[in-house]
């Protein structure tokens, strides 16, 4: 019964699921961080792909919805 529970990800109250308990510290956790406070600037380039995708897809979403809204009205029956 307990390797069945094991598999699932529960653990038996004896023993923990988790590598690292809440007084040591994580260094994946740590490292993200640290990264985190760096930071990161998307270029001109990257900008103005996205906006033409957002754009484009905006676009491509209301021309679906102003169709799929005419056919269930029966503007075009």
């Amino acid at each position: 019964m307990q390797d069945s529970c094991a598999a699932f990800g529960f653990a038996p109250k004896h023993q923990s699921r988790f590598a690292y308990g809440p007084t040591e510290p994580n260094p994946v956790s740590a490292a993200s961080a640290a990264g985190n406070i760096q930071g990161y600037w998307l270029g001109r380039n990257e900008v103005l792909i996205s906006t033409i995708m957002v754009l484009v897809l905006v676009t491509a979403a209301s021309l679906f919805f102003l169709l799929a809204d005419r056919v269930i009205s029966g503007a075009w029956a």
